[in-house]
């Protein structure tokens, strides 16, 4: 009998409890997703495996280039003798008229000079 009970022509605690029913329901609604659906959770799942290769193809691309500056490192901190390598291009690229020697001859040409003795007996 509370609720029926008027204070100045009002139901309170009537009105108080529709209200509270109300905010209630809104807070429920609020709280639910808005497209329940199948289309969006497959879309939600495409969504998050296409994150994934993401993610994966970043990490590879950073060892990749982790890997490519390591080699660039090591190629330009190798000591070369430059003589070593003119008289090499010039005692091979005399008189060659055949472009497949000439290519061959820049490939020699471009080889890595020896460092230590091991280097010496893989040529």
């Amino acid at each position: 009998m509370l609720g029926q009970k008027e204070w100045n022509g009002r139901k309170i605690i009537a009105e108080a409890f529709s209200e509270a029913k109300i905010v209630q329901r809104r807070m429920q609604n609020d709280a639910r997703p808005k497209y329940r659906n199948a289309q969006r959770s497959f879309l939600l799942n495409r969504i998050t495996e296409l994150e994934a290769q993401l993610v994966a193809k970043n990490e590879e691309l950073e060892k990749v280039r982790a890997q490519k500056i390591d080699e660039l490192d090591v190629f330009l901190n190798t000591p070369r003798d430059l003589r070593l390598m003119f008289e090499r291009f010039a005692k091979d690229a005399v008189q060659v008229d055949d472009p497949m020697s000439k290519r061959n001859v820049r490939k020699q040409a471009a080889m890595p000079t020896p460092v230590n003795d091991r280097d010496c007996g893989s040529e």
